[in-house]
């Protein structure tokens, strides 16, 4: 009895190993200390019919989606750079309305996109709000060496976020190669 019932248990054990499936090992974050690696993330594209060319940083957060853009006329050649955040939270809506630096700088804030994630009765709604920090080119070669630390500010909230200086110095060449 004690034989059928091993052989039964390993039968149904190698049963098992046949229906695991392989997971893949996620992509290493970001190394937001090389700036030729933020550099060599950085997405370029160009719209042909609006003659824009677009650049989108790598996501620099872990929890939020947190990234340089900038984008240009293809008629007129200056940048114009953008702070993006998507921030994530529950309890209730934050409605973040100015942006500082850690020097006490206001900054010019643009709300963007609000909704709602999810909801469910056992844990409340989760919500996303995404805004934008209009920046200068000066600006971001001002903060290369140390990084941009803000905090995004709103009736029921604030966020926190730091940009690496790594991240800018890569962002800012992945611009000047194109």
């Amino acid at each position: 009895m004690k034989f059928s019932h091993m052989v039964a248990v390993a039968t149904f054990s190698m049963s098992l190993v046949a229906c695991v499936t392989h997971v893949p090992t996620p992509k290493p974050k970001l190394m937001l200390t090389d700036p030729q690696a933020a550099a060599s993330e950085t997405k370029v594209s160009h719209d042909e019919f609006k003659k824009i060319t677009t650049f989108l940083g790598a996501n620099a957060s872990e929890y939020n989606t947190l990234r340089l853009r900038a984008w240009k006329q293809d008629s007129d050649k200056s940048v114009n750079y953008q702070i993006y955040l998507t921030s994530f939270y529950n309890a209730q809506w934050r409605f973040y309305n100015e942006a500082y630096d850690s020097k006490g700088m206001k900054l010019d804030f643009v709300s963007i996109d609000r909704k709602v994630s999810s909801c469910s009765s056992s844990s409340g709604c989760y919500y996303e709000e995404t805004v934008g920090i209009n920046v200068t080119r000066k600006y971001l070669e001002e903060n290369q060496e140390t990084g941009i630390r803000y905090k995004i500010s709103g009736k029921a909230g604030e966020a926190v976020g730091f940009l690496p200086a790594a991240y800018i110095k890569g962002f800012l060449i992945s611009i000047d190669k194109s």
